[in-house]
């Protein structure tokens, strides 16, 4: 039996003795995350307001009202194929997807709290709020310096999880259905490549 109060690796050591299969699956993790932080690239952290070029275009628009940011779906756009995404001005396209591959290989690499931390650098909340979804729901004890006896703990992390990743799942999904997210040859935008790490980094984040 495993006390509530127990902490993680004591929970963790009980599971995969209760099932090999689980220490043999938690290894080949390791060594997959492993191989992957090589891949794992630094940006420099911007200070202006993220797609900066786009919002300026739309601001300079004669029926612009006073636009200071985007919103966080503006990308996203709902048709009749599912999905898709539309394409940002100059550069704001080329730097979302280097943040977007910079998030994908620390996923990759297991790291998903330093790719919170990025997205938060790069002022995209909306995506570090997705992002923290993929937190595992524990308890840690409180440091109470005033009673080492205390068991007071406090919870961390997303309880409703499977829900999360059911719906990173149907989000990846719905981007692959769209074959114009996807264009071919000389025309291909090169929106493409920000819908491939967009869909990619929730289907792993959905396991």
């Amino acid at each position: 039996n495993i006390s509530v109060h127990s902490d993680i690796p004591t929970v963790i050591n009980a599971c995969y003795s209760s099932d090999e299969r689980l220490k043999k699956v938690a290894i080949l993790q390791e060594w997959l995350e492993n191989c992957a932080i090589d891949k794992i690239i630094e940006i420099p952290v911007i200070t202006n307001e993220p797609w900066g070029n786009t919002t300026i275009k739309l601001f300079n628009k004669p029926d612009a009202c006073n636009i200071k940011s985007i919103h966080p779906d503006s990308q996203l756009n709902f048709t009749n194929n599912g999905l898709y995404f539309n394409k940002l001005e100059g550069n704001d396209n080329y730097d979302q997807e280097i943040l977007l591959q910079a998030i994908y290989n620390l996923i990759r690499a297991g790291q998903l709290k330093k790719a919170q931390e990025l997205a938060v650098n790069h002022q995209i909340y909306w995506l570090a709020g997705s992002l923290l979804g993929g937190t595992e729901y524990h308890y840690e004890p409180i440091d109470d310096n005033s009673n080492s006896n205390s068991n007071k703990l406090i919870c961390y992390g997303n309880i409703r999880k499977p829900i999360w990743m059911r719906t990173c799942w149907k989000y990846a999904n719905k981007l692959s259905e769209n074959p114009n997210n996807f264009p071919y040859g000389q025309s291909a935008s090169s929106n493409k490549s920000i819908v491939m790490y967009e869909m990619t980094i929730y289907a792993i984040l959905s396991n």
